[in-house]
């Protein structure tokens, strides 16, 4: 495993995250295909996104899409075509724990600010997207300021992304 392997910087990540949403986006557009069109025919249910258990199948999908790869060689798609690799902060290969400490941190980054919006009324959409996304932004501008070059959310779960050897 490569433990001395330089951290990657801001834009190698930002890019490899950027791959990795156009992955998961089509994952998920699949995922919920295969539940909405058959709800919408037996029930003639159109909108599903106000159903709990619908949302924690989208959440399980995500989990599953990043847990699979993160576990299975420490690269998803876009850590693969920029050649980074995600591993422990002990240079070991990431377990299903990590996947679950490292969704959770996260997650954790990002809730907060969405519960207050769900909360509360806006006429403003483009505003709140931008300061809901604030606490996720500023933790992956701190990769610039970390003398380890790592995100909040990569300190909170003990993991780190490295540049993979080819």
């Amino acid at each position: 495993m490569p433990t001395t392997a330089s951290a990657p910087g801001l834009l190698r990540r930002l890019a490899a995250m950027a791959y990795d949403a156009a992955a998961l986006f089509s994952v998920l557009f699949v995922a919920s295909a295969l539940v909405v069109i058959p709800t919408q025919a037996m029930w003639g249910i159109e909108d599903l996104s106000g159903y709990p258990v619908f949302r924690i199948y989208l959440a399980l999908i995500v989990a599953v899409f990043f847990g699979w790869f993160w576990t299975h060689g420490g690269q998803t798609l876009g850590l693969r075509a920029w050649h980074m690799r995600l591993v422990r902060i002990d240079g070991k290969p990431v377990g299903w724990l990590d996947v679950l400490k490292r969704l959770a941190a996260t997650l954790m980054l990002w809730l907060p600010v969405q519960l207050l919006f769900l909360l509360g009324e806006s006429a403003d959409p483009v505003r709140d997207a931008l300061v809901a996304w604030t606490p996720f932004g500023i933790g992956l501008l701190w990769i610039l300021f970390d003398r380890r070059k790592l995100a909040w959310h990569d300190r909170l779960s003990g993991t780190r992304p490295v540049m993979a050897k080819d």
